[in-house]
Protein backbone atom coordinates (compact mmCIF):
# COMPACT_ATOMS: atom_id res chain seq x y z
CA UNK A 1 0.00 0.00 0.00
CA UNK A 2 1.31 3.52 -0.77
CA UNK A 3 0.73 6.17 1.68
CA UNK A 4 -1.30 8.41 -1.02
CA UNK A 5 -4.09 6.09 -0.81
CA UNK A 6 -3.94 6.20 3.17
CA UNK A 7 -4.46 9.73 3.08
CA UNK A 8 -7.49 8.89 1.23
CA UNK A 9 -9.31 6.84 3.44
CA UNK A 10 -8.31 9.60 5.79
CA UNK A 11 -10.14 12.25 4.13
CA UNK A 12 -13.19 9.37 4.53
CA UNK A 13 -12.74 9.14 8.10
CA UNK A 14 -12.48 13.10 8.21
CA UNK A 15 -15.62 13.66 6.64
CA UNK A 16 -17.89 11.09 8.16
CA UNK A 17 -16.87 12.62 11.94
CA UNK A 18 -17.84 15.92 10.46
CA UNK A 19 -21.50 14.40 9.68
CA UNK A 20 -21.83 11.97 12.68
CA UNK A 21 -23.16 13.09 16.63
CA UNK A 22 -20.00 13.88 18.54
CA UNK A 23 -22.01 14.35 22.20
CA UNK A 24 -24.02 11.19 23.76
CA UNK A 25 -26.24 10.65 27.19
CA UNK A 26 -24.72 7.43 27.31
CA UNK A 27 -21.23 7.67 29.20
CA UNK A 28 -19.57 4.68 27.74
CA UNK A 29 -21.07 5.85 24.32
CA UNK A 30 -18.69 9.22 24.77
CA UNK A 31 -15.98 7.54 26.17
CA UNK A 32 -15.86 5.14 23.09
CA UNK A 33 -16.16 8.26 20.67
CA UNK A 34 -13.63 10.17 22.53
CA UNK A 35 -10.95 7.00 22.40
CA UNK A 36 -11.74 6.84 18.65
CA UNK A 37 -11.21 10.56 17.96
CA UNK A 38 -8.12 10.18 20.03
CA UNK A 39 -7.01 7.79 17.72
CA UNK A 40 -7.75 9.30 14.43
CA UNK A 41 -6.01 12.41 15.57
CA UNK A 42 -2.88 10.62 16.15
CA UNK A 43 -2.85 8.62 12.86
CA UNK A 44 -3.87 12.13 11.14
CA UNK A 45 -0.62 13.29 12.70
CA UNK A 46 1.56 10.45 12.72
CA UNK A 47 4.74 9.57 10.14
CA UNK A 48 3.30 7.67 8.21
CA UNK A 49 4.07 8.38 5.07
CA UNK A 50 7.12 6.76 6.15
CA UNK A 51 5.35 3.71 7.24
CA UNK A 52 6.74 -0.01 5.56
CA UNK A 53 3.91 -1.26 4.15
CA UNK A 54 2.34 -3.85 6.59
CA UNK A 55 2.58 -0.09 9.07
CA UNK A 56 0.27 1.30 6.69
CA UNK A 57 -2.19 -1.84 6.31
CA UNK A 58 -1.92 -2.14 9.86
CA UNK A 59 -2.77 1.80 9.53
CA UNK A 60 -5.38 1.24 7.48
CA UNK A 61 -7.22 -1.29 9.79
CA UNK A 62 -6.99 1.13 12.31
CA UNK A 63 -8.71 4.18 10.31
CA UNK A 64 -11.29 1.35 9.64
CA UNK A 65 -12.27 1.01 13.57
CA UNK A 66 -12.65 4.51 13.71
CA UNK A 67 -15.16 4.78 10.29
CA UNK A 68 -17.13 1.93 10.94
CA UNK A 69 -16.99 3.01 14.67
CA UNK A 70 -18.37 6.33 14.37
CA UNK A 71 -20.69 5.10 11.99
CA UNK A 72 -22.45 3.10 14.40
CA UNK A 73 -21.93 5.23 17.10
CA UNK A 74 -23.88 8.00 15.67
CA UNK A 75 -27.77 8.27 15.63
CA UNK A 76 -30.54 11.24 15.38
CA UNK A 77 -32.91 10.45 18.08
CA UNK A 78 -32.20 8.68 21.44
CA UNK A 79 -35.43 6.93 20.57
CA UNK A 80 -34.02 5.56 17.52
CA UNK A 81 -31.65 3.59 19.78
CA UNK A 82 -33.74 -0.20 19.96
CA UNK A 83 -32.46 -0.12 23.92
CA UNK A 84 -34.60 -3.44 24.59
CA UNK A 85 -32.90 -5.53 21.52
CA UNK A 86 -29.27 -4.72 22.22
CA UNK A 87 -30.12 -5.68 26.46
CA UNK A 88 -31.42 -8.98 25.30
CA UNK A 89 -28.19 -9.51 23.14
CA UNK A 90 -26.09 -8.10 26.13
CA UNK A 91 -27.12 -11.05 28.21
CA UNK A 92 -26.11 -13.59 25.01
CA UNK A 93 -22.77 -11.65 25.07
CA UNK A 94 -22.13 -12.28 28.65
CA UNK A 95 -23.22 -15.94 28.92
CA UNK A 96 -20.67 -16.83 26.14
CA UNK A 97 -17.92 -14.21 26.66
CA UNK A 98 -16.44 -13.48 30.22
CA UNK A 99 -17.19 -10.04 30.85
CA UNK A 100 -18.18 -9.51 27.54
CA UNK A 101 -20.18 -6.29 27.98
CA UNK A 102 -16.89 -5.07 29.27
CA UNK A 103 -14.93 -6.01 26.27
CA UNK A 104 -17.77 -5.15 23.76
CA UNK A 105 -20.28 -2.83 23.04
CA UNK A 106 -23.00 -3.02 20.86
CA UNK A 107 -24.86 -1.09 18.61
CA UNK A 108 -27.53 -0.81 15.90
CA UNK A 109 -27.36 0.63 12.86
CA UNK A 110 -30.24 0.88 9.96
CA UNK A 111 -30.00 0.04 6.22
CA UNK A 112 -32.68 0.60 3.76
CA UNK A 113 -33.19 -3.03 2.89
CA UNK A 114 -35.98 -5.40 4.35
CA UNK A 115 -34.14 -8.86 4.60
CA UNK A 116 -30.89 -7.17 5.19
CA UNK A 117 -29.41 -8.62 8.69
CA UNK A 118 -25.35 -8.55 9.73
CA UNK A 119 -22.72 -8.39 11.81
CA UNK A 120 -19.06 -6.85 11.77
CA UNK A 121 -16.97 -7.35 14.90
CA UNK A 122 -13.38 -8.63 15.64
CA UNK A 123 -12.98 -11.69 17.86
CA UNK A 124 -10.98 -11.52 20.76
CA UNK A 125 -7.73 -12.64 18.85
CA UNK A 126 -7.96 -10.17 15.95
CA UNK A 127 -8.70 -7.89 18.80
CA UNK A 128 -6.06 -8.49 20.65
CA UNK A 129 -3.43 -8.20 18.05
CA UNK A 130 -5.40 -5.00 16.47
CA UNK A 131 -4.91 -3.11 19.68
CA UNK A 132 -1.21 -4.40 20.25
CA UNK A 133 -0.53 -2.60 16.68
CA UNK A 134 -2.97 0.29 17.56
CA UNK A 135 -0.27 0.71 20.69
CA UNK A 136 2.85 0.39 19.47
CA UNK A 137 2.19 2.54 16.22
CA UNK A 138 0.18 5.59 17.64
CA UNK A 139 0.62 4.96 21.72
CA UNK A 140 -3.04 4.95 21.88
CA UNK A 141 -5.33 2.37 24.37
CA UNK A 142 -7.90 1.04 21.71
CA UNK A 143 -9.98 -0.35 25.24
CA UNK A 144 -13.19 -1.31 23.62
CA UNK A 145 -14.66 -2.94 20.57
CA UNK A 146 -18.26 -2.69 18.86
CA UNK A 147 -19.96 -5.59 17.95
CA UNK A 148 -21.80 -4.01 15.23
CA UNK A 149 -25.21 -4.80 14.01
CA UNK A 150 -27.03 -3.46 10.76
CA UNK A 151 -30.78 -4.29 10.34
CA UNK A 152 -33.73 -3.13 8.18
CA UNK A 153 -34.81 0.44 8.98
CA UNK A 154 -38.12 -0.57 8.69
CA UNK A 155 -38.41 -2.90 10.59
CA UNK A 156 -37.15 -0.64 13.55
CA UNK A 157 -40.23 -1.40 15.64
CA UNK A 158 -41.13 -5.01 14.63
CA UNK A 159 -39.90 -7.44 17.20
CA UNK A 160 -41.00 -10.42 15.57
CA UNK A 161 -39.06 -9.78 12.98
CA UNK A 162 -36.01 -8.68 14.44
CA UNK A 163 -34.90 -11.97 15.76
CA UNK A 164 -32.27 -12.61 13.25
CA UNK A 165 -29.91 -10.31 15.36
CA UNK A 166 -29.86 -13.72 17.68
CA UNK A 167 -28.60 -15.89 14.48
CA UNK A 168 -26.09 -12.82 13.48
CA UNK A 169 -24.86 -13.37 17.35
CA UNK A 170 -24.42 -16.59 16.77
CA UNK A 171 -21.87 -15.71 13.69
CA UNK A 172 -19.68 -13.66 16.16
CA UNK A 173 -19.68 -16.42 18.69
CA UNK A 174 -18.47 -18.65 15.78
CA UNK A 175 -16.24 -16.61 14.35
CA UNK A 176 -14.51 -15.16 17.58
CA UNK A 177 -13.45 -18.91 18.84
CA UNK A 178 -13.38 -20.48 14.91
CA UNK A 179 -15.35 -23.47 15.76
CA UNK A 180 -16.55 -24.23 12.16
CA UNK A 181 -12.36 -24.05 11.49
CA UNK A 182 -11.37 -26.37 14.17
CA UNK A 183 -14.44 -28.83 13.20
CA UNK A 184 -13.39 -28.27 9.21
CA UNK A 185 -9.94 -29.45 10.40
CA UNK A 186 -11.16 -33.06 10.96
CA UNK A 187 -10.91 -34.96 7.98
CA UNK A 188 -13.64 -37.75 9.04
CA UNK A 189 -16.05 -34.71 8.49
CA UNK A 190 -15.32 -35.52 4.89
CA UNK A 191 -18.33 -37.98 4.61
CA UNK A 192 -20.91 -35.45 5.39
CA UNK A 193 -20.48 -33.56 2.43
CA UNK A 194 -21.94 -30.65 3.38
CA UNK A 195 -19.67 -27.01 2.15
CA UNK A 196 -17.88 -25.32 4.91
CA UNK A 197 -20.20 -22.47 4.57
CA UNK A 198 -22.62 -23.92 5.79
CA UNK A 199 -21.41 -24.89 8.89
CA UNK A 200 -21.33 -21.69 9.74
CA UNK A 201 -24.85 -20.87 8.95
CA UNK A 202 -26.10 -24.39 10.95
CA UNK A 203 -24.23 -23.22 13.93
CA UNK A 204 -25.98 -19.76 14.08
CA UNK A 205 -29.28 -21.22 13.55
CA UNK A 206 -28.65 -23.49 16.63
CA UNK A 207 -27.22 -20.60 18.34
CA UNK A 208 -30.00 -18.47 18.25
CA UNK A 209 -32.52 -20.97 18.59
CA UNK A 210 -30.75 -21.83 22.37
CA UNK A 211 -32.51 -18.33 23.24
CA UNK A 212 -35.74 -17.86 21.05
CA UNK A 213 -36.19 -21.99 20.04
CA UNK A 214 -38.31 -22.60 17.02
CA UNK A 215 -38.59 -18.66 16.29
CA UNK A 216 -35.08 -18.74 14.80
CA UNK A 217 -36.01 -20.32 11.72
CA UNK A 218 -39.54 -18.88 11.42
CA UNK A 219 -39.32 -15.92 9.16
CA UNK A 220 -37.83 -18.76 6.58
CA UNK A 221 -39.65 -20.09 3.86
CA UNK A 222 -39.23 -23.74 4.45
CA UNK A 223 -40.61 -24.89 1.16
CA UNK A 224 -37.24 -23.51 -0.39
CA UNK A 225 -35.35 -26.61 -0.98
CA UNK A 226 -32.57 -25.22 -3.40
CA UNK A 227 -28.97 -24.53 -1.27
CA UNK A 228 -25.98 -22.24 -2.33
CA UNK A 229 -22.62 -21.87 -1.48
CA UNK A 230 -22.93 -19.82 0.92
CA UNK A 231 -25.97 -20.99 2.49
CA UNK A 232 -28.52 -24.64 3.28
CA UNK A 233 -31.62 -24.91 1.77
CA UNK A 234 -34.17 -23.56 4.25
CA UNK A 235 -35.93 -26.87 4.47
CA UNK A 236 -33.03 -28.17 5.78
CA UNK A 237 -31.78 -25.19 8.39
CA UNK A 238 -35.49 -25.75 9.39
CA UNK A 239 -35.06 -29.44 9.48
CA UNK A 240 -31.96 -28.52 11.77
CA UNK A 241 -33.61 -26.50 14.29
CA UNK A 242 -36.64 -28.89 14.75
CA UNK A 243 -34.11 -31.99 15.15
CA UNK A 244 -31.98 -29.67 17.98
CA UNK A 245 -34.95 -28.67 20.20
CA UNK A 246 -36.77 -32.33 19.72
CA UNK A 247 -33.43 -34.32 20.82
CA UNK A 248 -34.27 -36.23 17.53
CA UNK A 249 -34.19 -36.39 13.87
CA UNK A 250 -32.62 -37.67 10.95
CA UNK A 251 -29.05 -39.39 10.67
CA UNK A 252 -27.76 -36.52 8.80
CA UNK A 253 -29.70 -33.78 11.22
CA UNK A 254 -28.01 -35.56 14.35
CA UNK A 255 -24.37 -35.82 13.11
CA UNK A 256 -24.29 -32.07 11.91
CA UNK A 257 -25.86 -31.01 15.63
CA UNK A 258 -23.61 -33.72 17.46
CA UNK A 259 -20.48 -32.18 15.88
CA UNK A 260 -21.40 -28.73 16.50
CA UNK A 261 -22.26 -29.71 19.53
CA UNK A 262 -18.92 -31.59 20.23
CA UNK A 263 -16.43 -28.60 19.01
CA UNK A 264 -18.19 -25.46 20.71
CA UNK A 265 -17.90 -27.55 24.15
CA UNK A 266 -13.75 -28.01 22.91
CA UNK A 267 -13.97 -24.86 22.03
CA UNK A 268 -15.74 -22.81 24.46
CA UNK A 269 -15.97 -24.89 27.60
CA UNK A 270 -19.95 -24.73 26.76
CA UNK A 271 -22.82 -26.49 25.44
CA UNK A 272 -25.09 -25.65 22.72
CA UNK A 273 -28.54 -26.38 24.54
CA UNK A 274 -31.46 -25.04 24.79
CA UNK A 275 -31.49 -22.08 27.26
CA UNK A 276 -34.83 -20.36 27.32
CA UNK A 277 -37.93 -21.28 29.86
CA UNK A 278 -41.26 -21.54 28.25
CA UNK A 279 -43.48 -18.68 30.00
CA UNK A 280 -46.47 -19.79 32.71
CA UNK A 281 -49.71 -18.45 31.86
CA UNK A 282 -49.59 -16.18 34.56
CA UNK A 283 -46.56 -14.39 33.18
CA UNK A 284 -47.68 -14.54 29.27
CA UNK A 285 -48.10 -11.23 27.95
CA UNK A 286 -49.66 -12.94 24.94
CA UNK A 287 -52.23 -14.34 27.57
CA UNK A 288 -53.04 -11.58 29.81
CA UNK A 289 -52.77 -8.56 26.99
CA UNK A 290 -50.38 -6.84 29.08
CA UNK A 291 -46.72 -6.43 29.40
CA UNK A 292 -45.22 -8.30 32.44
CA UNK A 293 -42.08 -8.52 34.11
CA UNK A 294 -40.03 -11.59 32.89
CA UNK A 295 -38.57 -13.32 36.06
CA UNK A 296 -35.59 -14.63 34.47
CA UNK A 297 -33.12 -13.73 31.46
CA UNK A 298 -34.38 -17.40 29.96
CA UNK A 299 -38.00 -16.26 30.18
CA UNK A 300 -36.94 -12.87 28.52
CA UNK A 301 -36.24 -14.55 25.39
CA UNK A 302 -38.72 -16.66 25.14
CA UNK A 303 -41.12 -13.93 24.66
CA UNK A 304 -39.66 -13.85 20.84
CA UNK A 305 -40.60 -17.55 20.04
CA UNK A 306 -43.84 -17.36 22.54
CA UNK A 307 -44.85 -13.71 20.27
CA UNK A 308 -44.16 -16.25 16.56
CA UNK A 309 -46.44 -18.91 18.57
CA UNK A 310 -49.21 -16.50 19.14
CA UNK A 311 -48.90 -14.54 16.02
CA UNK A 312 -48.91 -17.77 13.65
CA UNK A 313 -52.06 -19.32 15.44
CA UNK A 314 -55.30 -17.72 14.26
CA UNK A 315 -56.73 -19.10 17.20
CA UNK A 316 -54.93 -17.59 20.13
CA UNK A 317 -56.32 -14.70 22.48
CA UNK A 318 -54.04 -12.31 20.62
CA UNK A 319 -55.64 -12.91 16.80
CA UNK A 320 -59.47 -12.94 18.12
CA UNK A 321 -59.19 -10.04 20.08
CA UNK A 322 -57.27 -7.99 17.21
CA UNK A 323 -58.34 -9.70 14.22
CA UNK A 324 -57.01 -7.23 11.71
CA UNK A 325 -53.85 -7.98 11.22
CA UNK A 326 -52.15 -4.70 11.07
CA UNK A 327 -53.47 -4.00 14.68
CA UNK A 328 -52.43 -6.96 15.91
CA UNK A 329 -48.80 -7.07 14.71
CA UNK A 330 -48.62 -3.69 16.53
CA UNK A 331 -50.09 -4.40 19.96
CA UNK A 332 -48.06 -7.91 19.91
CA UNK A 333 -44.59 -5.93 19.04
CA UNK A 334 -45.65 -4.06 21.77
CA UNK A 335 -45.80 -6.77 24.13
CA UNK A 336 -42.82 -8.00 23.48
CA UNK A 337 -41.42 -4.12 23.72
CA UNK A 338 -42.83 -2.57 26.76
CA UNK A 339 -41.96 -6.59 28.81
CA UNK A 340 -38.47 -5.62 28.44
CA UNK A 341 -38.76 -2.36 29.37
CA UNK A 342 -40.33 -3.11 32.30
CA UNK A 343 -38.42 -5.95 33.45
CA UNK A 344 -35.31 -3.54 32.63
CA UNK A 345 -36.69 -1.28 35.08
CA UNK A 346 -37.20 -3.44 37.64
CA UNK A 347 -33.01 -4.68 37.12
CA UNK A 348 -32.62 -1.20 37.68
CA UNK A 349 -34.88 -0.47 40.45
CA UNK A 350 -33.37 -3.49 42.29
CA UNK A 351 -29.76 -2.21 41.94
CA UNK A 352 -30.86 1.19 43.27
CA UNK A 353 -32.46 -0.73 46.45
CA UNK A 354 -29.17 -2.63 46.69
CA UNK A 355 -26.56 0.37 46.69
CA UNK A 356 -29.06 1.91 49.03
CA UNK A 357 -28.68 -0.88 51.17
CA UNK A 358 -25.30 -0.93 51.20
CA UNK A 359 -24.73 3.00 52.05
CA UNK A 360 -27.01 2.49 54.58
CA UNK A 361 -25.16 -0.31 56.53
CA UNK A 362 -21.83 1.34 55.63
CA UNK A 363 -23.24 4.33 57.40
CA UNK A 364 -24.65 2.08 60.66
CA UNK A 365 -21.28 0.06 60.78
CA UNK A 366 -19.01 3.65 61.24
CA UNK A 367 -21.76 5.55 62.99
CA UNK A 368 -22.27 8.02 60.08
CA UNK A 369 -25.92 8.61 60.50
CA UNK A 370 -27.46 8.83 64.18
CA UNK A 371 -29.89 7.47 64.82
Amino acid sequence: MQYPKLELHIAHVERIIAKSRKKFTNKKKELIYANLLLLFNEIKNSKYSQFNSDQLASTKDALEIVFYGVHFLHYEKESHIPKRLIFCLNKVLNDWIPNGTEKYFIVVSYNNNLDDFSIRAYGEARLKAITENIKFLFNVDYTQSLIQISKPKLLANDYLSSIPIYHEMGHFIEKNYQIVIRLLKEKKLEVLKIPPLHFTEFFADLFAAQYIGRSAIAPLDESITISSASHPSNAQRVEIVNAFIEGTGSLQCMSIINELKRVTRLRTGLNLEIRYENLEDDENPFLKLVPVIMPSHEKLHALFNTGWQHWMNPDSIIRKKYPKYEECNKILNGLIRNSIKLTIQQGESRKLKMVGNFIGNLADKYGIVNN
